[in-house]
């Protein structure tokens, strides 16, 4: 996508305007609403005057940061309206593939902007792996996220996240070198989910099926992804910690019971996506995966 592409795929999310609230009698309020300007909606925040509400111009310079950070003219855009913010995530094209395990398990990195309202902006870097659509967070050493208050600092931060997106390049090849290593290493496919996903000896019999349809569809995960990419692995007893990471990222990400958006619209794949990196068991996963390869 060109440039041009990119900005006219931001300016399909709604746009948001900042509005003044008044109390009984039309008395004027401190606090101001942020409503939707094609449909009124209010969104389900107050804010004070100081509050500078991003636009879709930040949008598209963040944007644009990633982009010539990536120095890829064939990025591809995905933008996601949540309910209460805007979210892209920018695809840089196939040369920047690092293959994990054989041909067709692969990585690929994305640049993610969250800018959602009544909350501090972030943009950070993830990868994508082809073999079971999961989007995750980079989980190497360097520091890949910029946080930007909606303050008039909204307008000044390009360089910055350029070198932020830069810096998170270097981060995303060590990302590839992390997931050969976790390749390498094994761990008891049931030690690992138990360790994750603890039962208590008085749980109920509601607790204990919601606990096997867990296993049932992380394992099934498991031997779906190792099928996919040519692993003739067939003991389901043990696993090597990259698969086993994925099968339970993937399970979060896909499988997971899920809550409507703030407006109330159903979730739909890219929110599951985006939900999957802030949840407490995919880091939980990576944690336990990379303590065990240690």
């Amino acid at each position: 996508m060109n440039i041009s592409d990119i900005n006219a795929t931001i300016d399909t999310m709604p746009t948001i305007e900042k509005r003044p609230l008044f109390g009984p009698n039309d008395a004027p309020t401190p606090h101001f609403g942020l409503f939707r300007a094609d449909n009124d909606q209010c969104l389900p925040i107050t804010v004070k005057s100081g509050f500078e509400n991003h636009t879709k111009d930040h949008l598209k310079m963040w944007t644009s940061a990633a982009v010539t950070a990536l120095n890829d003219t064939d990025c591809a855009v995905t933008v996601n309206w949540s309910g209460n913010g805007h979210h892209i995530i920018v695809a840089p094209s196939k040369d920047y593939r690092r293959a994990i395990y054989g041909e067709r398990d692969n990585i690929f990195p994305r640049a993610i902007i969250h800018a959602e309202y009544g909350r501090t902006i972030e943009s950070e870097f993830g990868f994508y792996r082809d073999t079971c659509k999961n989007l995750m967070r980079v989980k190497a050493v360097h520091e890949t996220t910029v946080k930007i208050r909606h303050s008039k600092s909204l307008n000044y931060r390009f360089d910055e996240l350029v070198a932020s997106f830069g810096n998170a390049l270097v981060a995303f090849e060590l990302q590839a070198d992390i997931a050969q290593t976790l390749v390498a290493r094994q761990s008891s496919v049931s030690d690992f989910i138990a360790q994750l996903y603890p039962v208590p000896d008085n749980a109920g019999a509601k607790a204990l099926t919601q606990a096997k349809n867990r296993t049932i569809a992380i394992i099934q995960r498991l031997q779906n992804e190792r099928h996919f990419v040519g692993n003739d692995e067939t003991s389901l007893e043990v696993g090597n910690l990259w698969e086993l990471l994925n099968a339970v990222t993937g399970y979060v990400q896909h499988d997971k019971t899920r809550h409507r958006n703030e407006d109330g619209s159903q979730i739909g794949r890219v929110d599951r996506a985006l939900a999957s990196l802030t949840d407490t068991e995919t880091d939980n996963a990576w944690s336990l995966a990379l303590s065990l390869a240690n």
